[in-house]
């Protein structure tokens, strides 16, 4: 149970971190655009994983049917290697360039006298 906790720690963390950096990268114009594009991502990921871990543990079965441990230990390897590729990923979203605000004034309309 103590390992189930601290995986789901991890996770709130991991889901409140990714989306700050994303709204930190781009415009405040962009922010729900950025952040519906990043929860699609996360959920075609998450079921295209399940479904490679599956059909991985479901070719390594034994003759009577049981699962075979190598499938499980594939599963998991294959996992973590997406799960470094997603850290690599993180680490490519840019920061929003430091500028200084400039103050926009309203164009005055002048006449011809």
């Amino acid at each position: 149970m103590v390992g189930l906790d601290a995986r789901l720690d991890l996770q709130l963390a991991v889901d409140a971190a990714i989306p700050n950096l994303i709204v930190d990268a781009v415009s405040e114009r962009e922010t729900g655009e950025a952040t519906g594009v990043n929860t699609i991502m996360r959920n075609i990921g998450g079921a295209v994983g399940s479904q490679v871990a599956g059909s991985i543990v479901a070719a390594h079965v034994l003759w009577n049917g049981l699962f075979e441990s190598a499938g499980f230990e594939l599963a998991f390897l294959v996992g973590g290697i997406g799960a470094i590729v997603a850290a690599l990923a993180v680490l490519l979203i840019p920061g929003r360039p430091d500028q200084p605000a400039v103050e926009r004034r309203p164009e005055s309309v002048t006449t011809a006298a």
